[in-house]
């Protein structure tokens, strides 16, 4: 069907407005962009209407190329356009206005990991000290810092904010159109709460009830506000800019490194939705991390160098989050929709939906689609054999009869269940909210409990004959030693390694770049000092291909695949007397944890480390030997 962009591109905004019922300013947002890709099709074409279907992939990297070189935008910018590009092509395929998404193949710039700047408390202070409060518009102008530092709200939401958004009663500021039209409370800090009273007797008077306004009594812009946080700081003579977003940095960093407020909690005061959006201001830098690695011992001593908190420490990491509850709502369906669509046919559409709107990665589409393609399977074979099997016809005791049958024929262990039976409840509550059915039948089922079982990790002697155990006469001993150690030493996945490239080791050799760990994730690990020695000696006389991208390379100079490693460590077994436990990188990433953990590094920064966004993965670190609780008893 052919579509001209232009036409389609006001379709994909209204689905974003009223299907997605994203804020205008994120539509707003996506409609800018968009603009800026179709000016540069009218001058490539040289017409005012182009095909959507003339659009190829090579045209969208010549694009991104025109925004790094003609228009000098930053990699994160970039990486917003090609974001919007692939999310509009999703939808146009979705609608079956394309067959492939040409923007799809097309890799990210890559992002320098950097921590978010803030300010220290003294800073802060220092920014207040720069404004005297002697007339009205400057009462002003200090009432704004102080709520934006105390409170840690958006420049946005403070020129929205309003008198009745103040209540003194319950001593709470009211955000009532936040970031994704969100609502929160904040609680009023007592400075803040003296501040903003006093500001509302010697204040300026505002029209439209407005909290904060100019001269002549109208609402501020956020432009007025960056210029005037800007002429404090210089004022106050910092040499790095300082800007709104920067106090709200500094207020969630604050928090959470000198008050030990847990990440759930900064959250909720955030407005974020996602524990993972928060869990930047965890981010310790790399002297951090660095002193947590280094608590790894090295090759010829006795054991991991404990560091437990002093007495009187606070850590953040001591309250851990709980994960948001996802329940699926029970109530019925107010929305319409097809109640006599196939099975096969809602199960398509899910996945479409999966693969092009929520854009999730190939391996996480087909491991859903083989999961729901045989609870299909099962239910056309067993409970509607020879018949056409319709959503709505669908009941809980059908799929509760799925799942037994999963328990007792296929012998499926609790962790294989409970990915199923997830599966299944994420793709009936697409059903009903999509108007499918009336009521979803999944929404009953239980999560099957995982029993805990402890994690199997290499003892510090283990790992040492795991090091002495490689043949030095093996021309690729140097490569195999770097790769062992690597893998104990920063605890990164086996397909993680495989994916190193030189340019990913730091010329100084102290840190290494995970660029597209598990889920696309990126990361920075500081290296350990006898890492660094042994990758310094592999890179002046281990590496057989200099000129080959990979950091270990095969023989003919290539990518090493997982395989690679696991043939490596099956020769170690049979060298080595650990017989009780499997002997496979993913055990040196547990044994990396473990250590970590047992030489008392707190939880978050093992999470930073090893790429996980929420620490009940982390958790599981936390099994403890007999020898290890005694060490702890002992510091009574």
């Amino acid at each position: 069907m052919a579509m001209d962009f232009d036409l389609l591109k006001e379709e994909f905004l209204s689905y974003l407005r009223i299907e997605l019922n994203r804020s205008e300013l994120t539509v707003k947002g996506y409609r800018k962009d968009l603009n800026i890709f179709q000016r540069y099709l009218k001058k490539i074409f040289q017409k005012e209407k182009v095909e959507i279907t003339e659009i190829t992939t090579n045209f969208i990297s010549s694009y991104l190329q025109h925004l790094a070189t003609d228009l000098q935008h930053r990699p994160t910018t970039m990486r917003r356009h090609l974001a919007t590009l692939k999310s509009f092509f999703n939808f146009a395929v979705l609608h079956e206005y394309l067959v492939k998404n040409p923007a799809e193949d097309i890799t990210a710039p890559r992002i320098p990991q950097r921590q978010p700047a803030y300010l220290e408390k003294k800073q802060v202070e220092a920014l207040f000290r720069t404004i005297t409060p002697d007339t009205p518009l400057a009462l002003r102008d200090l009432t704004m810092l102080k709520t934006l530092f105390y409170s840690g709200i958006r420049v946005r939401e403070l020129v929205g904010l309003k008198r009745q958004h103040l209540d003194f009663q319950e001593k709470i500021i009211k955000i009532v159109k936040g970031k994704g039209e969100k609502q929160r409370s904040i609680p009023l800090h007592p400075e803040l709460e003296k501040q903003l009273e006093i500001y509302l007797k010697e204040g300026p008077t505002c029209q439209d009830d407005y909290l904060f306004c100019n001269y002549r009594g109208e609402g501020l812009t956020t432009e007025f506000i960056r210029q005037l946080i800007s002429r404090c700081a210089q004022t106050a003579g910092f040499q790095q800019k300082v800007t709104p977003h920067i106090l709200r940095h500094s207020f969630a960093t604050i928090l959470y490194k000198d008050c030990g407020v847990d990440l759930k909690r900064l959250a909720e005061l955030l407005g974020h939705s996602s524990i993972r959006h928060t869990v930047v201001y965890a981010h310790s830098d790399v002297k951090h991390l660095k002193e947590a690695v280094e608590i790894l011992p090295a090759p010829g001593e006795e054991g991991i160098r404990v560091r437990y908190p002093l007495p009187g420490e606070r850590a953040a990491w001591q309250v851990l989050e709980e994960p948001f509850d996802t329940k699926i709502a029970q109530e019925q369906n107010i929305l319409t929709g097809s109640k006599s669509l196939e099975l096969q046919e809602a199960l398509n559409r899910y996945l479409d939906y999966v693969r092009y709107v929520q854009n999730f990665s190939k391996t996480t589409y087909i491991g859903k689609k083989h999961i729901l393609q045989r609870m299909v399977s099962y239910l056309k074979e067993t409970v509607f054999p020879g018949q056409t099997i319709l959503l709505k016809d669908i009941k809980t005791a059908h799929l509760r009869h799925f799942l037994q049958f999963l328990h007792t024929e296929k012998k499926y262990k609790p962790a294989t269940l409970y990915t199923n039976v997830v599966q299944i409840k994420t793709f009936f509550k697409y059903a009903f909210q999509h108007g499918f059915i009336d009521l979803n039948p999944a929404a009953k089922l239980v999560n099957p409990r995982i029993p805990p079982r402890e994690i199997q990790y290499f003892k510090w002697d283990e790992v040492q004959l795991l090091f002495n155990n490689l043949e030095p006469e093996d021309s690729y001993y140097l490569r195999d030693q770097a790769i062992i150690k690597t893998l104990y030493y920063t605890g990164i996945r086996a397909q993680e390694l495989c994916d190193l490239k030189t340019e990913d080791l730091d010329p100084a050799l102290s840190t290494l770049t995970i660029v597209s760990g598990k889920g696309d994730k990126w990361r920075l690990i500081p290296l350990h000092s006898h890492l660094q020695e042994t990758l310094r000696l592999y890179m002046k006389k281990g590496r057989h291909h200099p000129d080959s991208p990979y950091l270990f390379a095969s023989p003919l100079g290539k990518k090493i695949y997982p395989g690679t490693l696991y043939k490596i460590f099956r020769k170690l077994k049979e060298k080595t007397a650990i017989t009780d436990k499997r002997v496979s990188p993913h055990t040196l990433r547990h044994t990396f944890a473990t250590h970590l953990y047992q030489g008392g590094v707190d939880l978050k920064r093992i999470a930073l480390l090893l790429g996980h966004v929420n620490l009940n993965h982390t958790e599981k670190y936390t099994h403890t030997s007999q020898e290890h609780l005694r060490e702890a008893i002992e510091l009574l």
